[in-house]
């Protein structure tokens, strides 16, 4: 359907002062203008719809956080007990033509390690994970 002009109200979507995006709300009937009713539940879903992205973005930088390491940003041990489980379950379905290999690095005081030794270790683990996604997630 074409239409010469058409009626809408636009719902930004501000939380903590940031616009995250907007609603766009069309209505094809330009003798009918929007209410103030139904302006102000486009402000409710707006405000509403902030708040869940907000959450869901909250969510992604919890669940980042809780496999990678604080210091080194390098995926931690949580990380890397589920990605082996991944890779055992997927070499178990390749049958006896497949290959697996892990290799895991438990440093003590790692943080002193880096500054004494270089970043050999972060180096090599970036070349590894550049040659496959696989050793990406061990890696």
């Amino acid at each position: 359907m074409h239409y010469e002009s058409v009626r809408t109200v636009g719902v930004p979507l501000i939380r903590d002062d940031k616009v995250l995006g907007v609603i766009s709300v069309g209505r094809a009937d330009t003798d009918v203008t929007f209410t103030a009713a139904e302006r102000e539940v486009f402000a409710l879903l707006g405000s509403h719809v902030a708040l869940a992205l907000t959450n869901a973005h909250l969510v992604e930088e919890v669940s980042a956080l809780a496999i990678h390491d604080g210091l080194t940003g390098l995926y931690n041990r949580r990380h890397f007990d589920a990605a082996l489980e991944l890779a055992i379950a997927r070499f178990k379905r390749r049958g006896p033509a497949a290959n697996l290999a892990a290799i895991m690095f438990d440093l003590d005081h790692f943080g002193t390690s880096i500054v004494a030794t270089g970043i050999w270790l972060a180096t090599l683990c970036s070349a590894c994970s550049a040659r496959s996604s696989e050793a990406t997630a061990l890696c």
